[in-house]
């Protein structure tokens, strides 16, 4: 098959779901391109991105020209196209159809990759609700012929901007989509109760590759001080604060624990001062980036996971989190939050533990125990690994992908 894989940004770090879809699809043998609006962060990012091509695979819109010279970069790029094409690049600059988005000659500039590029595409996988909003448009100006449209939800595109946008945010893409995804049970009913057809409606979750976390059963420290790590962006949504406050808790009631962050974010200059206040620098470390042959000595020297996830003031939720994937993975016990599709992947009790959100009391107890208990943390590594090979194995989700591609290629269009 032939299949574009459409997203906002690529390579981004967080994002090792996209990077899993595309490298699985290539080992299977369909060509894959990939479509972003903007380049990522091309300096720190997987090495399967340099092994697989994949910057090489990478289409990005032109910058426009200033305004004033807009005008004649657009008719030199259409003299350029070949005729049968130019007829759809003109379809992108009618203002009755397409409104401001046709007036600036955004949609046109959004169009040029997918019109420089030879062939057409059997599969158009949109990364986000957003991003099938964007290939909407693109499939109302013919610009992606007939290929198929696929939309993933996977969690702030169906919380919250929705709220900022409305509840009508989507109905558009019901309408001309084929096939509407969500990375868990908790997204799939949000995004029926928002209108998504439950006809053309599937669960498909993000996996991970097994191959790169090496199950290791913790044991309580030689030199007795427990290590707990967290990985992720340092934004609000992450909760991560309130891990530092209940590692804080702890460690005024003597217990030996130490907090490495690693990841950054636009939080992470609140996170030090609160680190300062509390005192905790001698044992709260913020790591920065890393990239993943560098996070993986990170979770092999961890003994305990924290993912404190929160609903954002803006609605924004979590899907089940591929770093929790990871670390559980990994033979790690996890301590996150009733949150969002998170308790989908965390079984209370079993694997982890889930506690309420914005609770550095019920975070510090947990962790406590925890630390205390010991001998609990083999069985429950072992649990989470056992659940994420049946469920998140990347594998086994992408040949359902392909299954899914399959299915909806031998259906009618939906138009």
């Amino acid at each position: 098959m032939q299949i574009a894989l459409y997203m906002d940004r690529f390579p981004v770090l967080s994002e090792s779901f996209i990077l899993n879809q595309a490298t699985g699809l290539i080992d299977r043998g369909h060509d894959v391109d990939l479509y972003a609006f903007e380049r990522g962060d091309t300096v720190h990012f997987h090495e399967k991105v340099r092994t697989y091509g994949l910057l090489e695979r990478l289409c990005v819109p032109p910058h426009p020209p200033t305004l004033v010279r807009r005008s004649g970069d657009v008719l030199r790029r259409l003299w350029r196209l070949p005729t049968h094409k130019r007829k759809t690049a003109w379809r992108t600059l009618y203002p009755c159809r397409f409104g401001k988005e046709a007036l600036r000659f955004k949609l046109f500039y959004q169009a040029i990759p997918w019109l420089e590029r030879t062939g057409s595409y059997d599969i158009v996988h949109a990364q986000f609700g957003m991003i099938g909003l964007k290939a909407v448009a693109l499939k109302n100006a013919c610009v992606l012929g007939k290929a198929r449209l696929i939309t993933h939800f996977r969690g702030w595109d169906s919380s919250a901007f929705v709220r900022e946008v409305g509840e009508a945010a989507y109905a558009r893409l019901w309408q001309a989509g084929d096939l509407f995804l969500a990375n868990s049970d908790f997204f799939k009913r949000r995004v029926l109760d928002l209108g998504a057809p439950p006809d053309r409606t599937e669960v498909l979750l993000s996996g991970i590759d097994l191959a790169d976390f090496h199950f290791s059963p913790r044991s309580f420290p030689a030199q007795r001080v427990v290590r707990l790590l967290t990985v992720g962006r340092l934004t609000g949504k992450k909760g991560i604060q309130y891990a530092v406050e209940a590692v804080a808790l702890l460690r005024k009631q003597g217990l030996p624990i130490e907090y490495r962050i690693v990841g950054d974010g636009p939080q992470r200059g609140e996170l030090e001062v609160l680190i300062a206040r509390l005192g905790m620098k001698d044992c709260i470390h913020l790591l920065g980036w890393l990239n993943h042959a560098e996070i993986q000595p990170e979770i092999a020297e961890a003994h305990l996971f924290a993912a404190p996830s929160v609903t954002s003031d803006a609605g924004d939720q979590d899907g089940p989190l591929n770093v929790l994937k990871e670390a559980m993975a990994s033979g790690l016990p996890v301590v996150s939050t009733w949150h969002g599709g998170i308790p989908e992947l965390v079984e209370d009790g079993v694997n982890g533990f889930l506690v309420s959100e914005r609770n550095p009391l019920a975070l510090a107890e947990k962790l406590a125990w925890l630390i205390k208990h010991p001998d609990r943390w083999p069985d429950m590594g072992r649990a989470g690994r056992k659940k994420v090979e049946a469920e998140y194995d990347k594998d086994r989700i992408i040949d359902r992908q392909v299954r899914l591609y399959e299915q909806i290629l031998d259906q009618p269009p939906n138009h």
